[in-house]
């Protein structure tokens, strides 16, 4: 990285849309930190993808492509260093389209120590996300099943009917006869989807 500072006019930046979210990112970081984090990062080939620099006490992050602006992180000084805390981050759903403020503050702190203080780190997601995508892929697994099992059960129902039809009919028994034995098994049917249902 270079010693020189990242300026707002090195490269293409939008203003921060008025669609909005905020929250606190609460991230410590030491003065030597400090000074490699005021230093930005100016996009030098087509796979940079982020534009930043730090104006009047603000980190600005902006889409190296289009120069839309995602991140301000207001920058406060304490005794201990600095803190990084009150963020604003784009909803424009034109310009970014995430919507989850806990994601956008792992994403931003990723970001930080990724690009501005070159740390070897991950991104992860938050464990809430996580732990909700296996119920899902169960429920599905139980809905498929349970559309199997009415589905084969309709059509057990539906040959038994067509087998034993035509022998009531010969026995005598009138179309209306029949007609009410259907409608019973199409309502005993609907019974089993009811039942197996998730």
């Amino acid at each position: 990285m270079s010693d020189a500072i990242v300026q707002r006019g090195d490269w293409k930046n939008l203003p921060m849309p008025k669609e909005t979210s905020s929250f606190l990112l609460n991230k410590k970081i030491s003065n030597s930190e400090y000074e490699q984090l005021i230093l930005g990062i100016r996009p030098r080939q087509m796979e940079d993808k982020w534009f930043a620099f730090v104006e009047n006490n603000t980190l600005f992050f902006h889409r190296s492509p289009t120069g839309f602006c995602i991140y301000e992180t207001l920058i406060e000084q304490t005794s201990q260093g600095y803190l990084l805390a009150k963020t604003r981050v784009n909803r424009n759903s034109e310009q970014y389209d995430a919507n989850d403020n806990a994601e956008d503050k792992i994403a931003l702190s990723y970001l930080i120590d990724r690009f501005l203080l070159g740390k070897a780190v991950t991104l992860k997601r938050p464990t809430s996300s996580n732990a909700r995508t296996p119920n899902k892929g169960t429920r599905t697994k139980k809905m498929r099943f349970s559309s199997t099992v009415t589905t084969v059960e309709l059509i057990i129902f539906s040959w038994i009917f067509a087998l034993t039809a035509e022998d009531l009919h010969k026995a005598g028994l009138s179309d209306t006869i029949l007609l009410g034995i259907a409608v019973l098994i199409f309502a005993a049917t609907i019974a089993l989807i009811i039942r197996a249902a998730p």
